[in-house]
């Protein structure tokens, strides 16, 4: 039983027309029928009931059909799995710590400029695609992904320089509960910020979230509040009318990871670029 026997049977099946299926694959109508029928007497049955040149599936073909539709399918898989790992494309998705991973992927760069790296679409992050994914933890469905961390950084007090609190660089809850947040709209360490928050029984007063650290800045350093921020990744925050302070008993991080599915072996550049990214950080 060879490879391109099952592949002509499944097309057969599929169109029910050797015809079709002999155009596909640019041979006469009469090979395709041979094959089959060679395939047939193989099995010991017949897979396709004959009217004249219509074919339809029989019931043994549309059991054989169901196993081996499904096996040939493993098969391209496999393929093309194989030859993803000879792939020169490491394909990113920045969702947190992007101004520091900007550094880092410009010195991948030049160390591999045969690497090509690419930015997807956010709507191409689906399962069966392969991306890598910058992010922080915890994030939806991470129990189906394989993660490496790259950096730990401190989240900060941003406070305006022209506030009373800006003479202490160590912050009580009690110097803040007063105090207009600023906040990053969609930040997904701003909710797991919450469950330490409610420990100490503080409820951030949030005026307005933003989507830019550099918007967060300018309200900050305007006096309009304080913000939570991760020390490296919102280099905005580190500005003339910004002092960042620290939290009393309150020593928060978070850690930026690169994922990717389980279900993927990382292809040679995207391994590349992981090892390449954790030893960047280190130093």
């Amino acid at each position: 039983m060879e490879l391109l026997q099952l592949k002509y049977f499944c097309e057969a099946a599929k169109t029910e027309s050797f015809v079709s299926v002999a155009n596909q694959y640019m041979v006469p109508p009469s090979s395709i029928s041979h094959t089959i029928s060679k395939l047939e007497k193989e099995l010991g049955t017949q897979l396709f009931a004959r009217n004249g040149k219509r074919i339809a599936l029989n019931d043994y073909g549309r059991m054989f059909y169901a196993h081996i539709n499904m096996a040939l399918s493993k098969i391209e898989d496999g393929i093309v799995s194989v030859n993803d790992l000879h792939k020169k494309t490491v394909s990113l998705i920045l969702r947190e710590g992007t101004s520091p991973m900007i550094g880092m992927i410009a010195k991948f760069k030049e160390k591999y400029p045969d690497f090509e790296v690419v930015f997807p679409m956010v709507n191409r992050e689906q399962k069966g695609s392969f991306f890598l994914r910058i992010s922080a933890k915890p994030f939806a469905n991470e129990e189906d992904f394989e993660s490496v961390p790259f950096f730990t950084e401190r989240i900060l007090v941003a406070v305006p320089s022209s506030s009373p609190i800006s003479k202490k660089d160590i912050l009580t809850f009690d110097d803040i509960k007063s105090q207009s947040v600023i906040g990053f709209y969609k930040a997904p360490e701003q909710y797991w910020l919450d469950g330490y928050f409610k420990k100490y029984g503080y409820k951030p007063k949030t005026i307005i979230e933003c989507s830019k650290d550099s918007s967060v800045a300018e309200f900050v350093k305007n006096g309009f509040g304080i913000a939570f921020c991760p020390e490296v990744s919102t280099p905005s925050i580190h500005a003339e009318g910004i002092k960042l302070c620290s939290l009393e008993d309150f020593n928060i991080t978070r850690t930026i990871y690169a994922s990717w599915p389980k279900e993927f072996v990382l292809t040679n550049a995207s391994k590349a670029f992981v090892d390449f990214g954790v030893e960047y950080f280190k130093k």
